[in-house]
């Protein structure tokens, strides 16, 4: 059976943290394809922010933890989905 999706870690724009740092972290942390990650960080310069992940508490909590000890700015917020359960 499939992981729940019960959170998601959305990451954030900022003005310090270059375009490749930040999509190196993706492809590292998050499991990006390359392609992926640079348009995530795309859409965060670009709207501010993007949902980057979603799934279990523990695992995006994980994710949140590591990105934020290579000083990327994210959070964690429950999941929401546009579809009936």
């Amino acid at each position: 059976m499939s992981e729940s999706k019960t959170h998601k870690v959305t990451l954030y724009n900022d003005d310090v943290l270059s375009f490749e740092y930040v999509i190196a972290c993706l492809t590292q942390i998050c499991d990006h394809t390359p392609i992926q990650a640079e348009q995530c960080a795309l859409i965060a310069h670009n709207n501010g922010k993007v949902d980057i992940a979603s799934g279990s508490f523990d695992r995006m909590y994980e994710i949140l933890e590591t990105l934020s000890h290579v000083n990327v700015e994210a959070s964690i917020e429950q999941y929401e989905s546009n579809l009936y359960r």
